[in-house]
């Protein structure tokens, strides 16, 4: 069966986190589905845009995508657009000599959300760092509601993409990360609750939950949960959105449990006598078990 540009994106949009570049491997693919109608070629170009510089932070095969899309783009305004956000973001990443082409300001913070996350995978912290500074003045300095919508979508972005790294398997502890995470995960917090309604500030507070569980921070991870989990009863939710909410619990719950571990490890190698570090190291062993078995 031939896949089609829908099916293509589908499928991408899911297995690039875990599988960025086998799915970049394959774009060639997607780009000669781009006349069957059944995706718009607006969709492909942001696809190739998040992926290429996003996720892989790789500055030429992004400009080999923009310079393939170029017929769809001349058809089509909206691809247009995204291909010259595409290139103001591979500027922005410090790819790029200049200023990149003048774009609007919700453009310029979308390019700018990307450049970000080139930055991250880079660790370049401070760059980071400086661009979503360069995005809460741009957007101050608007004060127009598709800049502020804006903003919120590029500092929930980054605060998820930094968690779900720090969440990987053997992911070494990165303290400058940790502290860009939740600050991201605030603004998010904050520019939701002035752009958004109580969908989108329930799932910012699901955001910093998981992002102050990732961070070992259990007990500000569970007052997160706890709202965002308020924010569906207020709103009744429907059972979906309630999942998360206790999803967050459950999470925030974990990482409590850790950390008591912990001070439970640490006091264990302070007890002295034989008999009281067995009897204590036995506790520890037994809980530890349960905690497993949960």
């Amino acid at each position: 069966m031939t896949t089609t540009l829908r099916t293509w994106l589908d499928q991408a949009w899911e297995q690039h986190p875990d599988q960025p570049q086998a799915v970049a491997d394959r774009l060639a693919e997607a780009i000669s589905r781009l006349d069957d109608g059944t995706a718009p070629a607006e969709e492909l170009a942001r696809f190739g845009e998040h992926l290429l510089l996003g996720h892989l932070d790789q500055a030429q095969a992004l400009r080999d995508f923009i310079a393939a899309m170029q017929p769809a783009a001349g058809r089509d305004e909206a691809v247009a657009r995204v291909l010259q956000r595409a290139a103001l973001g591979l500027a922005l990443a410090g790819h790029d000599a200049g200023p990149g082409p003048e774009l609007p300001a919700d453009e310029q913070l979308r390019a700018m959300g990307q450049a970000m996350l080139a930055h991250t995978r880079r660790s370049d912290r401070s760059g980071t760092r400086r661009l979503l500074e360069q995005a809460q003045s741009l957007a101050a300095h608007a004060n127009d509601p598709q800049c502020w919508r804006a903003l919120a979508i590029i500092t929930n972005n980054l605060a998820g993409d930094l968690r779900y790294y720090r969440e990987q398997a053997g992911a070494a502890a990165d303290p400058q990360a940790d502290v860009l995470m939740l600050d991201a995960a605030a603004l998010a917090r904050t520019h939701w609750a002035a752009a958004g309604g109580w969908m989108e500030v329930e799932r910012a507070d699901y955001q910093l939950a998981l992002c102050h569980a990732a961070a070992g921070q259990g007990e500000a991870a569970l007052a997160h949960a706890k709202a965002c989990l308020a924010g569906c009863e207020a709103n009744q939710a429907d059972a979906y959105e309630q999942f998360f909410a206790h999803e967050a619990q459950a999470r925030a719950l974990t990482s409590l449990l850790h950390q008591q571990g912990a001070a439970m490890r640490a006091c264990l190698a302070q007890v002295e006598g034989a008999g009281s570090k067995a009897y204590a190291e036995a506790a520890l062993t037994k809980l530890m078990a349960r905690i497993a078995g949960v």
